[in-house]
């Protein structure tokens, strides 16, 4: 399955990039991860990760519940949201890819 380019959250799309250049352009100086979320661009950045496909798809869907977070306007310091976003990234992916019937009933119209 081919990568992501877009998402929509809430109301918005976002776009999705990959490569180290850009997750490090959405990076304050200094910074390093495997995955960037900015507001401003409306972008989520993921360094690809083609030995380790699972943490690939981890980091992104941590991005994506940073844009999650965005979208609600629910206000705490970034550091509480890290926090919170990576305490709820790896059990969610597990839940997900451990029960597709789930995901499959919750997905239905």
């Amino acid at each position: 399955m081919s990568r992501p380019e877009q998402i929509r959250v809430g109301l918005f799309p976002w776009r999705i990039t990959w490569g180290k250049r850009a997750v490090k352009s959405l990076l304050k100086k200094g910074e390093t991860a495997a995955g960037a979320c900015q507001q401003s661009c409306l972008t989520i950045a993921v360094e690809p990760l083609p030995e380790a496909p699972l943490m690939e798809r981890a980091v992104l869907l941590h991005e994506i519940l940073h844009a999650c977070f965005v979208d609600s306007s629910y206000e705490m310091t970034y550091e509480e949201e890290e926090r919170v976003v990576a305490t709820l990234t790896n059990p969610l992916l597990s839940a997900l890819r451990d029960n597709p019937d789930v995901v499959r009933y919750l997905l239905e119209e």
